[in-house]
């Protein structure tokens, strides 16, 4: 974002959680706010980071029309209801010239294809949609938005948050409980790793100036 924006600016979050994120680009002297429709969430983020995040949808959160700089959307856009009214939504609300960052599972990948319905993001509870890389610029354009970058990135995760996703990939209660007892054995919470299975896409998409 800061090579797009190496004035920083006025940054929305949407799906913003407890402010974590928010409050990292805070550091970095972006002007940031958050869309979150968990209030207790909202409340703690304002008490622990000073960071205004609006109790709600993006839809009913009023966000004036041009007014922001740069949306983040990180792993929230297969959770709503109508994708593509979102995109439309972020483009009213973007300044001409903005830029929308959308980062979502992938289903044009070699795990998918390997693993099928046990691939761990079609067990996830609340997604709703799957997008391949096609499927996501398509929509993307339709709302308006030109592709500027598409990266497929990776995560870090413990080890015990690996070793769950393989119980919930094996679809076996018993396989998942050993593996989670063998994680708490080991204390593997404490262990992180950086994987990239190009399972994950990351868009960066601009509302034409």
């Amino acid at each position: 974002m800061n090579e797009y924006y190496p004035q920083k600016g006025k940054l929305l979050e949407i799906g913003s959680s407890f402010g974590y994120l928010l409050n990292f680009l805070k550091k970095d002297e972006w002007q940031v706010m958050g869309v979150e429709p968990n209030l207790g969430q909202c409340k703690y983020a304002e008490s622990h980071f000073g960071i205004k995040a609006i109790p709600s949808t993006l839809e009913k959160a009023e966000i004036s029309d041009n007014s922001i700089d740069v949306v983040l959307m990180m792993h929230v856009i297969e959770h709503v209801p109508d994708p593509y009214m979102t995109f439309k939504e972020v483009y009213r609300l973007l300044k001409p010239g903005g830029v929308f960052v959308v980062e979502t599972p992938r289903y044009d990948t070699l795990v998918f294809k390997l693993l099928g319905k046990r691939e761990r993001s079609l067990s996830c509870n609340g997604h709703i949609y799957f997008f391949t890389s096609s499927t996501l610029e398509k929509m993307a354009t339709q709302a308006g938005l030109t592709m500027l970058k598409l990266d497929y990135v990776g995560r870090s995760l413990t080890l015990d948050r690996l070793f769950y996703n393989f119980g919930v990939m094996s679809k076996n209660k018993l396989i998942k409980d050993k593996l989670n007892d063998f994680s708490n054995k080991f204390n593997l919470n404490q262990v992180s790793i950086y994987i990239n299975a190009r399972d994950m896409q990351r868009a960066y998409l601009m509302k034409p100036a």
